[in-house]
Parts: structure tokens; sequence; C-alpha cells
């Protein structure tokens, strides 16, 4: 009687040896996607929105006059809007550097006063 009692506990061990091997598996599955999304949530490009909201205010370290970007804080669909999404910006934050960029480049840029102007412009 007590070897089947044994018998029945290893197999009991087996089966849930093999359940923690399939929830490991998947774990590691979720935990990839996880990764990946969070990756694309800290992504300063707008994956795709670009194409029709194409002026965007980002707010740009100090290194030089296209340092690194530091966010996006809007996308908008035409230049005028562009324009008092920026002044909302400066307003908000006015000791930051802010670009209003459009497809075809730069279309306007704020510098706090007092900071040195960008050396490679």
């Amino acid at each position: 009687m007590e070897d089947e009692g044994d018998g029945y506990a290893l197999g009991l061990l087996v089966e849930l040896r093999k359940l923690c091997t399939k929830i490991a598996e998947e774990n590691h599955v979720y935990t990839s996607e996880v990764h990946r999304l969070l990756q694309q949530l800290v992504n300063p490009n707008l994956h795709g929105l670009d194409r029709d909201l194409s002026y965007r205010v980002i707010q740009k370290s100090a290194e030089n006059y296209y340092g690194e970007t530091l966010r996006t804080v809007s996308a908008n669909a035409n230049l005028s809007l562009g324009h008092a999404a920026l002044d909302a910006a400066i307003k908000q934050d006015p000791k930051s550097h802010w670009m209003l960029l459009y497809p075809g480049g730069v279309a306007r840029r704020y510098d706090p006063p007092g900071s040195e102007p960008p050396s490679d412009f």
C-alpha cells in the first residue's frame, strides 16, 4: 500500500513539474510582450501617426541645435495648431528648450532667456 501512495505522489510531482514548466514558458512569452510594449511607450516617435499629424512640438536637451529629443508634447495636423501648442508648452515650462517641427524642418524654436545659443547653428 505504501508503494502505491509513493507512486501516486511521484505522479503528482511529475504533473506539477510539467505545469510549472508550461507556466514558465508562457511567462517568458508574456514578459517579452510587456517589454516590447513598454519600449514602444517610451519611444519619442509617434508610430505612424506622424503621416497625419506632422507638426510636432518637442522638448529638446540643451546640448546643441538638434540635441536629444526628450519628449513629444504635441502632434498637430496644421501649423496654426502647432504654434498654439508651442506657445502653451513655453508658458507651462519656460526654462526648457522647445521646437516646432514640420515635415520640412524647424518652423520655430524657443530657447530660455539667458541660455547659450546653439553652437552648431
